[in-house]
């Protein structure tokens, strides 16, 4: 082999490994969900921190919730959020817990729709514990190079989830 070519062949072959380098590193579409909306999201929920709740949402968010044939956009739903949140938790209660565990995935580049269950653990006024199980159905859209929840559809067909059927489902991968 002569010595240009042998110089090509390594060049060639640096660059392939930069480029494949790259693209092991890169964040897939579903680790950057996890990044950009469901991590934070929980959080909001725990924390009850409307602000951070509200900044995984698109500003056009569509609001369905299954169970009450009722659909909002942002305002009534940020005012529902509210509402809602001031009065499920009495003062100096313990934090809830949230956790989301996922039966679909789908994503291209710039959208995605994901469905699966939730499992919050709350203090009710009266001071017992309570667990509810829940279902979503959300479409995501990236917005300025950030995931944004676009439709968000809570509730479910037949049977309440229950604690089998959230454990059946795949869990928020762990933060990298």
């Amino acid at each position: 082999m002569t010595l240009p070519l042998r110089f090509c062949l390594i060049g060639i072959l640096a660059l392939l490994l930069t480029v494949a380098g790259h693209a092991a590193s890169a964040k897939t579409d579903q680790q950057q969900i996890n990044d950009h909306v469901w991590r934070p999201f929980a959080r909001a929920i725990v924390e009850r921190d409307l602000d951070l709740y509200f900044s995984v949402h698109s500003p056009e968010i569509i609001r369905a919730e299954l169970g009450a044939s009722k659909v909002s956009r942002l305002d009534a739903y940020r005012a529902d959020m509210l509402k809602y949140w001031t009065r499920s938790r009495p003062a100096g209660a313990p934090q809830d817990t949230f956790e989301l565990r996922f039966t679909k995935r789908a994503s291209n580049a710039t959208a995605a729709y994901e469905t699966g269950y939730y499992k919050s653990e709350f203090t009710r006024p009266n001071g017992e514990r309570g667990v509810y199980y829940g279902a979503f159905h959300v479409t995501l859209r990236k917005e300025n190079d950030r995931w944004k929840i676009l439709v968000d559809a809570d509730g479910f067909d037949g049977p309440r989830p229950t604690e089998e059927t959230f454990q059946a489902a795949q869990p928020l991968e762990p933060e990298r």
